[in-house]
């Protein structure tokens, strides 16, 4: 809405002709529903009822004093004498006033006649109170209310034809699609100025209205003089952007008469706020107003209001809350946070939906409950020839074995202990066999044992398969070479992970792994272990550590070459994972070679930027199978082939042998001919 749209001559005669303006369903030819009436008590508060099928001011103080348990008496004019037989001395009357009857910016006097039944709709709020007379120069003047009346209501906002200047106010609102395609958010007040207020501000969005009388003698109530950072501007030619402003009337938008403050949200609880660009008619005179899409019906449309902070809770079907969180938009609940609730006799908790979308707005899950079913776990025997116990589990639930420990005898070597069983049994869902699982443990070597094989301290982690972990050195180390298998109490034992902090601080200067890791782990061969892992901050500050190579390691750990500010030759031939500082403040970074298996990498994973000579690469999806190198921290794709003079000359060669081969088959082929 722009000023020199609001004229003191088009506010007067809508106001005179606001009964004829409002003559639909919502008008005083059809009765209302929920209006609101309020009736001043003896103490000086009020007590408020909300009346149906009523269509005149009359009509709607009578319900709701009955409903009140009160009665009125009217003098000979037709006026109120008294309320519940209540009368007043001079200088007081009973009075009633409607909130926000069209064209008033407050309390309006009514009477029962036509005139003001005309002003009731659906909604509407009156009060029956206790009003003083006064004399204001020469005029009579009934005191009005002390309270405004609040209602919640709605606005849809839409930045039109995407038109958003780079304002960093608007950017702040949710997304760029969100705010092309036009959102709600709800607020409430007293009018749909405050509303708005209310719904910016409870998000953290900028608002600015105005109200008073402008130079030309207009009452502005609520006007937008920017929202978003964002107001009316003069672009060229009398072509403006603004806000413009629409109401929901009589199952259409109507274009806003008057500012927002003059709205009843109870009334008229839904506005359209667009801000747009005015577009010249080319075929008449005037402008063109283009909302830039099609308009929300909130007749028939679900009205979802969004939130830069949603409140999500986890109910009953009975409305009982389990449990809520605040998120930021987009974000997604907590489940950890979540406390299953109690099934009620004879069912079992189905969950609470899907609870993996992001969350844009206020939102409630209800508990899914399932009637209970009743399954058979059998246990048997390693060897499934004889059931040692058989439980009787309701749907969902875990089960328990109550019988005997199962038992193994020793073999030459390993004694046996029972591990538990073949299936998890943690909730169960159907008619389930299992056998039980048994753990072998070597009569010598245990794990947890420590030894030192060539110099290289390491700790047994499994003793079937053999297993250990380098978790240090006796001493000193430069060039550090991790072997593929270590050796204790005459066994062979795989290495299987470099321990946390097993090098940290040490001074180190290049790590590797023998010849043995690749035929052990490469290509994917039968032995290949995707679980292998460099521990966290295994190698964190050791800053003389110049080149690395982590072979078959699939996972890299926390922190793992932290401040390895020497570090600038990094291959990592089958990494998959990569975790969070793994090479944070390794600077010196120039080429790095990155694993075609590579499939998670965190953001903060490297200090260094990536690049493919364009843009940055930052997902697992794009660094993998690619090498970087630049120096200066900024590394660019290097695995793309390139020309060069040498591979011209290869080229060249292969051209020349092709036409030789061609040559020698001609020939043959003719000599064979002549033979014939």
């Amino acid at each position: 809405m722009r000023f020199w749209s609001v004229m003191i001559g088009v506010v007067v005669a809508l106001v005179l002709l606001a009964p004829a303006f409002l003559m639909s369903d919502e008008s005083s030819a059809a009765t209302c529903d929920g209006v609101r009436v309020y009736v001043e008590n003896e103490g000086g508060g009020y007590d408020l009822s909300v009346v149906d099928g009523v269509s005149t001011v009359r009509g709607a103080i009578e319900a709701a004093l009955a409903d009140q348990g009160k009665t009125m008496a009217l003098n000979d004019r037709g006026n109120i004498r008294s309320v519940d037989g209540r009368e007043l001395d001079d200088s007081h009357y009973w009075r009633v006033h409607q909130w926000l009857p069209l064209g008033t910016s407050g309390w309006g006097m009514m009477a029962f006649d036509p005139n003001s039944d005309g002003m009731m709709a659906s909604g509407s709020a009156y009060c029956l109170h206790v009003s003083t007379l006064s004399n204001v120069d020469g005029t009579n003047v009934y005191s009005v209310p002390d309270f405004k009346p609040e209602a919640e209501g709605y606005v849809f906002i839409r930045f039109a034809n995407g038109f958003a200047p780079d304002v960093p106010d608007m950017l702040a609102a949710f997304d760029a699609e969100t705010r092309k395609e036009g959102f709600w958010l709800k607020g409430t007040g007293s009018s749909m100025g405050e509303v708005l207020k209310d719904a910016m501000d409870s998000n953290g969005f900028e608002i600015d209205l105005k109200s008073g009388m402008d130079a030309n003698g207009n009452d502005l109530q609520s006007w937008i003089n920017s929202m978003f950072g964002l107001g009316d501007v003069l672009i060229e030619n009398d072509v403006w952007s603004y806000w413009s402003q629409w109401t929901w009337v009589d199952h259409e938008w109507y274009y806003n008469d008057w500012t927002l403050g003059f709205y009843d949200p109870a009334v008229y609880k839904y506005v359209e706020c667009i801000y747009l660009i005015s577009t010249e008619d080319p075929y008449a005179e005037g402008f063109v107003i283009d909302k830039g899409g099609p308009e929300p019906n909130p007749e028939t449309d679900e009205i979802f209001c969004i939130s830069s902070t949603p409140l999500v809770t986890f109910e009953l079907e009975d409305g009982t809350v389990i449990a809520s969180q605040y998120l930021e938009y987009g974000g997604v609940p907590d489940m950890s946070l979540v406390p299953e609730p109690e099934a009620p006799a004879g069912k079992i908790f189905a969950g609470w939906g899907d609870t993996t979308a992001k969350i844009k707005g206020d939102t409630k899950f209800v508990a899914k409950f399932e009637e209970a079913k009743v399954y058979l776990v059998r246990y048997w025997d390693e060897s499934m020839k004889a059931v040692l116990y058989v439980d009787r589990v309701v749907s969902g639930s875990p089960s328990r074995f109550e019988g005997s420990v199962p038992y193994k005898p020793d073999s030459d070597g390993f004694s046996y202990e029972f591990a538990g069983w073949s299936k998890d049994l943690s909730s169960v869902v159907s008619d389930m066999d299992v056998t039980p699982v048994f753990k072998a443990v070597s009569k010598g070597a245990a794990v947890g044992d420590e030894f030192t094989s060539d110099g290289l301290r390491c700790r047994v982690t499994s003793l079937n398969p053999a297993k250990a972990a380098v978790i240090g050195a006796d001493s000193a180390v430069g060039a550090l070479v991790v072997p593929a298998t270590v050796s204790f109490d005459g066994r062979s034992f795989s290495v299987d992970s470099i321990g946390a902090r097993a090098f940290s601080g040490s001074g180190i200067t290049s790590l590797a792994l023998k010849d043995a890791f690749t035929l052990r782990s490469g290509p994917l061969g039968a032995e290949q272990d995707r679980g292998m892992k460099i521990g966290d901050e295994a190698f964190s500050g050791c800053k003389y550590l110049a080149s690395v190579d982590t072979g078959p390691f699939a996972v890299i750990g926390e922190k793992a070459f932290q401040g390895c500010s020497a570090l600038k030759e990094l291959k990592m031939g089958y990494a998959e994972t990569i975790a969070s500082s793994a090479f944070s403040g390794c600077g010196a970074l120039e080429h790095v070679s990155f694993s075609h298996m590579l499939k998670s990498v965190s953001a903060d994973s490297f200090s260094v930027e990536f690049s493919d000579g364009a843009k940055k690469v930052t997902s697992a999806s794009d660094l993998a199978g690619r090498e970087f190198a630049g120096p200066g921290g900024k590394l660019t794709d290097a695995s793309a082939p390139t020309s060069s003079g040498d591979n011209t000359m290869m080229y060249v060669a292969i051209g020349a042998a092709a036409v030789v081969a061609l040559l020698v088959v001609a020939f043959l082929v003719m000599r064979s001919r002549k033979s014939r």
